[in-house]
């Protein structure tokens, strides 16, 4: 009796702290001391997109990814630098950097836990 109630306690532990996790794909326009701006595209036909304004803390996680190659640690200054200059570059249709990002919490209270930048394609002419 203790076993399943034990087991059922578990179970809701995890569908609770899933429930509780966000995760957007979109491209990032700027990433400030307290904040991150991403473009979230709801679909691939989706061309205007979704602006939202995310917090950012210490605690925050950062990686670069390259192709299909497993993400690598990084700095916030260094993905900072990506986005900005992302952003600036002419060439780029998006105005930005491509990210995923992991978040806790919901509404008011929700904070990124991890930013994934991905590098840019080149384009083969």
């Amino acid at each position: 009796m203790f076993r399943r109630g034990l087991a059922a306690f578990v179970v809701l532990l995890v569908v609770g702290s899933l429930v509780l996790a966000g995760n957007y794909q979109g491209v990032a326009t700027n990433l400030h001391d307290k904040e991150i701006v991403v473009k979230v595209f709801k679909n691939k036909k989706d061309k205007v997109g979704e602006e939202k304004k995310l917090k950012v803390d210490d605690k925050t996680k950062y990686y670069n990814k390259k192709g299909k190659n497993e993400p690598k640690e990084s700095s916030k200054e260094a993905s900072s630098e990506a986005i900005k200059k992302a952003a600036e570059d002419e060439k780029n249709t998006d105005k930005g950097c491509r990210v995923e990002i992991e978040t806790e919490g919901e509404g008011d209270k929700e904070v990124v836990t991890k930013v994934t930048v991905k590098a840019a394609r080149k384009k083969n002419k």
